[in-house]
């Protein structure tokens, strides 16, 4: 297996002055300015894009993306190794420096500004209400945010940022109701690899006393042939609830890894249909031009976390 690859970190952008002392208000022009550049448009998971002659594009942002590998402190050989890239995120980022990698840069430059400020929490669970309604206004009545598409849970106090604003908003202590529809909740997923030692047990902050993470928040661990050994440790231990989600050649190979991973303790599983060639990026859904993701909702369970099943990311 290949060595991981050094990365070295680039120079920061420093986000808006004034951060460290300001209030968070959603109401703010400035709260709402810093709020839309930490969203990234998904055209996987977007709830509503557009298609024309140039190609496709995401019409409403509802994902993060920090930058690729530095702040992925569980990435392993498979997915960032030093003669074979499998990380998508990466690739993107190296093809489109000036843009995507900078704003990557930014987004992070903006995190670390509030966790030094302790107003990681805040930050967190006010982009949770501005993506909230951010879609509904779109006409978006099944509003979704993927956390990292591009990046993961980097430090501890990151993660212990939103956990506490995931779980602030899916406890009904804030509610999420609109006037046309009614209480309408926001659903949550990410793919974290920040579990076991070499990450330091980060994700481990996202969970419960039972193994639970927030109300409404679908925790992935991500893993591939590397990482067997680990994400058994993981699945046999605290992180007993989540779903796995694997990187492999294709099917086969991916249920084959999930065997090696479950043993006999197997879990409903469901092949990505975009990764698969099943389905496109983007597709029609009831009327509306929508990320497969959205339409999909394989890994957005509406009854809990305990019915997400194992996913197969096929990778070609």
């Amino acid at each position: 297996m290949a060595s991981a690859v050094s990365i070295r970190p680039r120079v920061a952008m420093r986000p808006a002055p004034g951060f460290r002392s300001g209030v968070l208000d959603a109401a703010d022009s400035g709260t709402r300015e810093l709020l839309e550049d930490l969203l990234s448009g998904d055209m996987k998971t977007t709830g509503a894009a557009s298609v024309t002659a140039s190609g496709a594009r995401a019409l409403s942002k509802n994902a993060t993306w920090l930058p690729a590998g530095r702040t992925c402190p569980g990435r392993s050989s498979v997915c960032y190794g030093a003669d074979h890239l499998q990380c998508y995120a990466a690739v993107l980022e190296r093809a489109r420096p000036g843009s995507l990698a900078r704003a990557a840069d930014r987004r992070l430059a903006i995190w670390d500004d509030a966790l030094a400020a302790n107003k990681g929490k805040e930050l967190a669970f006010e982009l949770l209400k501005y993506v909230w309604d951010r879609q509904l206004s779109r006409g978006i009545t099944r509003p979704t945010f993927r956390l990292h598409a591009s990046g993961d849970f980097y430090s501890a106090a990151y993660a212990t940022a939103w956990d506490i604003a995931l779980r602030l908003a899916g406890s009904g202590l804030y509610q999420w109701v609109n006037r046309d529809h009614g209480p309408i909740p926001l659903t949550t997923w990410t793919y974290t690899r920040s579990y076991g030692s070499v990450a330091g047990d980060i994700a481990a902050r996202l969970l419960d006393a039972e193994g639970a993470p927030a109300p409404g928040f679908t925790l992935y661990l991500s893993s591939d042939e590397s990482m067997v050994a680990r994400t058994r440790n993981a699945v046999e231990g605290r992180y007993h609830r989540l779903p796995v989600a694997v990187m492999a050649d294709d099917a086969d190979h991916g249920a084959d890894l999930l065997r090696q991973i479950r043993g006999t303790d197997t879990r409903r599983t469901l092949v990505c249909p975009v990764d698969s060639g099943r389905m496109g990026h983007v597709v029609e859904s009831r009327g509306e031009t929508v990320g497969a993701c959205y339409k999909c909702r394989a890994c957005l369970p509406v009854s809990g976390i305990d019915s997400a099943p194992d996913i197969i990311f096929p990778i070609h």
